[in-house]
């Protein structure tokens, strides 16, 4: 009697372990984590304040280099004149790596210019190159004004 007791006992415990391994393969396994998008990026709106850099070429011919300083003061203005918010001149680089840079790279010559639109992530978000007129800053910053409010979207200023 007792040897048919150990027979059903065992019997048993390995008709548990069947239905158990049974129900394992038939549960639904542990969900894989969906993969997460990639973080959209920011898109350029004319309230966001906005870094000018301006660089020159220089001509290798002439010794002299000419400063961009008056042009970077007069981008600041026209940017401000059409309602753009402008970063002020003496932010630390940790706030400036968040904001949008408006990078103007003059060719040797002046005779071209390329605008460039860059996200805080330093990626160019649009670009173009501009012919201007460098017989004089007056005809260039002209060239420039004309170009710019399409380039970053401005809005419309109407008043004078």
């Amino acid at each position: 009697m007792n040897r048919l007791r150990v027979i059903g006992l065992l019997v048993l415990v390995m008709l548990s372990v069947g239905a158990w391994l049974a129900w394992r393969s038939f549960a639904p396994s542990t969900p894989q984590p969906a993969p997460t998008p990639p973080a959209e990026r920011e898109a350029f709106h004319a309230s966001k304040p906005l870094r000018i850099v301006v660089s020159a070429a220089t001509d290798p011919a002439s010794n002299a280099t000419s400063s961009t300083v008056w042009l970077e003061r007069e981008l600041r203005y026209l940017i401000a004149r059409g309602k753009m918010r402008i970063s002020p001149l003496g932010v630390e680089p940790s706030a400036a790596a968040k904001e949008f840079t408006l990078r103007v790279n003059l060719s040797a010559n002046r005779s071209q210019a390329e605008l460039s639109l860059l996200a805080p992530d330093q990626v160019v978000e649009r670009s173009e190159v501009v012919a201007i007129t460098p017989d004089s800053y007056l005809a260039t910053m002209q060239s420039l004004a004309q170009h710019l409010p399409t380039f970053l979207g401005a809005p419309r200023s109407d008043t004078p």
